[in-house]
């Protein structure tokens, strides 16, 4: 049996997190082979708790012989010590340096499931791998796709999120500012939070994506001139930033290290999800709509 199977047959009916122990196994999973882990960490990543440990013990009862034959043995014994280590997360944070691979898999077993919420353990993790991969943020790329989708299934998103039946949801700010703006959250935390999330599939098959972290629509009202919101990240996770605009405006999404990507209908920029940016308002449309979209 191969490991993504064994795994999903083993924990798909157990709750934990915001859904159930395979899906968030599965997410390290990803997030390490985003972060260009070698296998061994990636299987790590996704049998990370299958012996259980003092935070979730989900009494599998597996045997060490079977896994190391299903995984490696360089893979299990990962397993074993994030399972087996004492303080676990701020032992491998303290000696990130010479434990490299399970500081990795402690950093996107807490990232996964705190993701969109201020936790100081998670942003002392973000900033030593920052740190530790320097080389890595250094070098962004974006990649720029205009007439993303065909004209039928444009038309059906830009028409959903036009249409008066739509659901917005007034926010006092954006960015830790006084701009308000409304919104409609499609996923958060990996969990889905609205019915109307079919109707992005066209958009997430062309951008191939595997897995959401969080995917929201963001309405701006025209203003009386360009405003320039503030610099952020989306999540404190390694992984992909999509913008996808909904109308044509002269608004845009202006990259820190310089590159400005104006508002065209139909158009995505998508670029990874540590790199700095800001949006702006509009001046000559009503307003700016633009999706957002967290995902490897």
């Amino acid at each position: 049996m191969e490991p993504i199977d064994y795994i999903k047959a083993k924990t798909i009916d157990i709750k934990h997190s915001h859904s159930n122990l395979f899906e968030h196994s599965y997410n390290l999973y990803l997030l390490l082979q985003h972060m260009n882990c070698s296998k061994d960490i990636c299987l790590a990543g996704l049998f990370h708790s299958i012996y259980g440990n003092n935070y979730f013990d989900p009494k599998l009862g597996v045997e060490r012989k079977f896994i190391k034959k299903l995984i490696g043995k360089k893979a299990e014994e990962l397993v074993y010590r994030f399972n087996n280590t004492k303080n676990r997360d701020e032992y491998f944070l303290k000696n990130a340096d010479e434990e490299e691979s399970l500081f990795l898999i402690c950093y996107v077993n807490l990232i996964d499931q705190s993701e969109g919420q201020s936790d100081e353990l998670v942003n002392k993790y973000l900033k030593k791998y920052k740190e530790m991969f320097s080389i890595f943020y250094k070098k962004p790329k974006v990649k720029i796709i205009d007439d993303l989708l065909d004209q039928t299934d444009f038309y059906e998103i830009s028409s959903l999120a036009t249409s008066k039946d739509f659901p917005w949801y007034f926010s006092k700010g954006k960015v830790d500012d006084e701009y308000s703006q409304f919104v409609h959250t499609f996923v958060y935390n990996s969990s889905v939070n609205s019915n109307f999330i079919n109707k992005l599939d066209p958009i997430f098959t062309r951008i191939n994506a595997k897995r959401l972290f969080r995917v929201k629509l963001n309405l701006t009202a025209k203003a009386d001139k360009i405003i320039k919101y503030k610099y952020h990240q989306d999540v404190n996770i390694a992984c992909k930033t999509a913008v996808f605009y909904i109308n044509t405006n002269n608004g845009y999404t202006q990259l820190k290290e310089g590159k400005k990507i104006h508002s065209k209908a139909n158009r995505i920029a998508i670029f990874d999800s540590y790199v700095d940016h800001f949006g702006t308002s509009c001046t000559n449309k009503d307003y700016r709509i633009v999706l957002n979209i967290n995902y490897l």
